[in-house]
């Protein structure tokens, strides 16, 4: 494999392969995309990989890669993803990594990385997630990490961190899920913590943190994990915890706290794992099935803790009993009159009774269903008290399903909003009509969104299957469905084309899990606007996994043919397969649709790369700054439609190139110029970025082009002739020598050229070296482009060697130039 030294794309991920990687892997440097996940490599990552500038996606994860991972890797411009994680690497992080400005994900957790982290991390603009957990880093967490404005993931778990958790990771508003346990961070929870208003993950477990819990954590939508456990904290378990209605798991065991469980804590409906174990509590377990069939062991080693829990004892001798016991006598008054009275109008009861349950069966089936209801039947992730109490809750909410409810309707289901007691919002999607098709899209969607957790995947509360009817409780998302909005004037204005490009990258990147990262792979089947749900910040979420497929490994994938019409790639209609690119043609439609505001219709089959592209996006928003790079995103969405067959792409390229490259226009609309420190006039007649004496660079041109004879010509402009230089040091450029001719124009032309390029610096941007401007004649010097002008190329039989992955990097190479 040395020998392919035009290697761009490599994927060998998931397999049993084994040995040491050829040292001259990437030696062409032109690798981008590599994937050598889940095998047995040994031995060291090839040298080569430091100077490959190209490489844009490294997966190494879970191999037994060996050596210093700063002697490994350079500086990437390009690189978007690396995961080296699960390794034997070695060493410590470099500053240099500041240099990849464009990363978004950095893991190398569960390696041996030693050292401090450094501060110069902070200065990645891009960084979403960074996980550099299970290693040997020690130091302080530097506070500049506050500058992270995008990241969302940050796990540095399992080191030996000291120092305390810097205040300034209030500033971290998009942060998600942070993980800092088993180091030896110590002080206290700082307050600042509250502005994370984005966190559903909280874990400090395993560390020497001291102080009260504060109780401004209870104002954090935590909806996962809140973990302090092995600690010191002291003082008592803030009550405004229990305002953490959608918690999954407490973890507050082996720290110093005293007083009582707040009995608050009974509203926590969510919650599914619970450990308050090893602390001094006291009192009554609050009165809520979770906390009542609890295992013992979430409760030992406290001192005084009582009530109905198996291995506790009874709150019998307490003051908190006093009314307890109370009312258990008061009951057994009422039972014992209840019981005498009974005897005498069993008759009168008998007769009415029979009458009621046949009334009562037409005119409703809710007390009907919620008998013959049992909890085993409700699977439910936030654990309420048990099905049936949630059963009973939701129709309330609803009003046993009443139209006023209704939000939506879909072939099978109608979908209702249920606004909990509690102050939540459940979208509740009760099926329609039965038959195996009902059935199977029900359990389709149950199988599919009980596996799988991701932000653009809508989530999965639990599910009703009674003999009467079936629902499924999913989240609430406020701004409804995307197909709606685009139908409607009004609400289109309110998608500017930052929202809709966010919106199409939140469904690539929702497909990209399901495809690569689900095990087996997920494929949905139904990719249309309709499905794709917005939440009040627009986010979007992928919904409705009704017909949704598992690509067994050993399974068959030939199928009956489904989806929408207009969605469907039109080869599934004979070739009736289901794989991953089943869903990419239906993701370059619906986001076309984003982009032209109404389904493209025809339109896809009419579509060509010499279309007027302002002609066909979405008339009702304006373009301002973007214009040139919506051009290029949409001609790189049609390709996605038009491409057909075995030869789409993947769902991840789609992912990593279009979201990454062409579609990351939201740069545009803030970035007001570049400008670069232009260097120095070394003398009157050339200017030269690279310092040369001016004098002696014009002389050694001159020599290099014989004078520009003929032969040197390897290219004409309109007004100018272009020369290929090689100087005596083995450097190669090329001088544009303007054409002779006395005129505004062309004196126009090359004072335009200077003062534009004198000022910008970018990798896709042609290199200004220098210019000369004598009585004799001017001209400019530039990098040497090897492989000459794209029009050149694709106007002769050269342009076979432009596969599509070429072509869609030359789009976002492109797009990253204008915008």
């Amino acid at each position: 494999m040395a020998n392919l030294t035009n290697l761009i794309f490599l994927q060998l991920g998931s397999n049993n392969l084994s040995g040491n990687l050829p040292p001259d892997l990437a030696k062409g440097g032109l690798l981008q995309y590599l994937s050598l996940n889940h095998n047995n490599f040994q031995g060291h990552i090839p040298v080569s990989f430091r100077n490959s500038t190209n490489l844009f996606r490294v997966r190494l994860e879970r191999n037994q890669f060996i050596g210093d991972i700063t002697e490994s890797f350079g500086i990437h411009p390009y690189l978007d993803y690396i995961d080296l994680s699960f390794n034997k690497l070695s060493g410590t992080l470099s500053p240099s990594w500041r240099a990849c400005l464009n990363l978004t994900s950095f893991k190398i957790s569960g390696n041996m990385i030693t050292g401090e982290i450094p501060v110069e991390i902070s200065q990645m603009p891009k960084l979403q997630l960074l996980d550099i957990s299970s290693n040997k880093l020690v130091g302080k967490i530097p506070r500049e990490f506050k500058r992270l404005s995008y990241l969302f993931h940050l796990n540095m778990s399992n080191n030996q961190l000291s120092g305390t958790i810097p205040p300034e990771f209030g500033n971290l508003s998009s942060l998600e899920i942070l993980d800092l346990s088993r180091n030896n961070l110590s002080g206290q929870i700082p307050i600042q913590m509250e502005n994370c208003l984005k966190l559903g993950l909280l874990s400090l477990g395993n560390n020497d943190l001291s102080g009260a819990i504060p109780f401004q954590l209870g104002n954090l939508p935590l909806h996962r994990v809140l973990d302090l456990s092995d600690n010191f904290f002291t003082g008592e378990i803030p009550p405004q915890l229990s305002k953490l209605t959608y918690l999954e798991a407490l973890n507050l065991s082996h720290n110093e706290l005293v007083g009582q469980i707040p009995s608050s804590f009974k509203s926590m409906m969510s919650l599914t794992s619970l450990d308050l174990s090893y602390n001094s509590l006291d009192g009554p377990v609050p009165d809520n099935h979770f906390f009542q069939t609890a295992p013992a062991e979430s409760f030992i080693h406290n001192k005084g803790l009582c009530g109905q829990v198996h291995g506790l004892p009874p709150c019998i001798h307490s003051p908190w009993a006093t009314k307890d016991a109370d009312t258990k006598k008061h009951h057994k008054f009422i039972i014992s009159v209840a019981i005498s009275t009974f005897g005498i109008l069993f008759l009168l009861f008998l007769v009415v009774g029979i009458t009621l349950v046949c009334y009562k069966r037409d005119k409703s089936i809710a007390n009907d269903s919620c008998e013959e209801f049992a909890g085993k039947h409700f699977f439910s992730i936030w654990s309420v008290d048990h099905g049936k109490e949630l059963f009973k809750v939701i129709l309330r909410a609803t009003e046993n399903f009443d139209n006023k409810y209704q939000i939506g309707v879909g072939a099978h289901s109608i979908v209702y909003k249920a606004t909990l007691p509690s102050g939540g919002t459940l979208a509740i999607k009760k099926l329609q009509g039965e038959g195996q098709v009902v059935e199977q899209s029900f359990q389709n969607e149950i199988q599919a969104l009980t596996q799988i957790r991701h932000r653009n995947i809508v989530r999965l509360y639990g599910f009703c299957s009674t003999a009467k009817f079936s629902f499924i409780a999913y989240e609430y998302m406020e701004t409804g469905s995307l197909g709606a909005i685009l139908r409607s004037e009004e609400r289109a204005m309110e998608l500017d084309w930052v929202k809709r490009v966010n919106i199409i990258r939140d469904i690539a990147q929702a497909l990209s899990y399901l495809h690569h990262d689900c095990a087996p792979p997920i494929v949905h089947r139904d990719i249309t606007s309709n499905n794709i749900l917005l939440d009040e910040e627009y986010k979007a979420c992928v919904s409705d996994f009704g017909i949704s497929r598992l690509l067994e490994p050993n399974s068959s994938h030939w199928s009956m043919l489904a989806g929408t019409h207009g969605y469907m790639a039109p080869e599934l209609a004979y070739v009736m397969r289901v794989t991953e690119k089943c869903d990419v043609y239906s993701f370059g439609v619906v986001a076309l649709e984003v982009m032209h505001g109404i389904h493209p219709g025809d339109l896809i089959n009419s579509l060509s790369l010499s279309m007027l592209v302002k002609d066909i996006l979405d008339p009702r928003i304006p373009l301002h700054m973007a214009f040139a790079t919506l051009m290029l995103s949409y001609k790189y969405l049609w390709a996605l439609t038009a491409i057909g067959g075995e030869n789409y792409l993947y769902i991840r390229d789609e992912e990593e190139v279009v979201i990454s490259g062409a579609l990351e226009m939201e740069d545009s609309f803030e970035k007001k110029h570049t400008s670069i420190e232009a260097g120095e006039v070394v003398n009157a007649k050339f200017f030269s970025v690279w310092n040369f004496d001016g004098k002696e660079a014009y002389k050694e041109i001159i020599e290099a082009t014989e004078n520009f004879n003929e032969k040197y010509c390897i290219g004409a402009g309109s007004y100018g002739t272009v020369y290929k230089v090689i100087l005596s040091s083995g450097e190669t450029f090329v001088a544009k020598k303007i054409q002779e001719v006395e005129d505004q124009v062309h004196e126009q032309a090359f004072r335009n050229e200077i003062q534009a390029l004198t000022q910008i610096r970018h990798w896709n941007i042609v290199r200004l070296y220098g210019f000369s401007s004598t009585n004799e004649f001017n001209f400019l010097a530039y990098e040497y482009i090897e492989g000459g002008s794209l029009g050149a190329i694709l106007q002769c039989e050269g342009a076979v060697k432009l596969d599509w992955m070429k072509r869609v990097n030359i789009v976002r190479d492109i797009a990253e130039a204008l915008s």
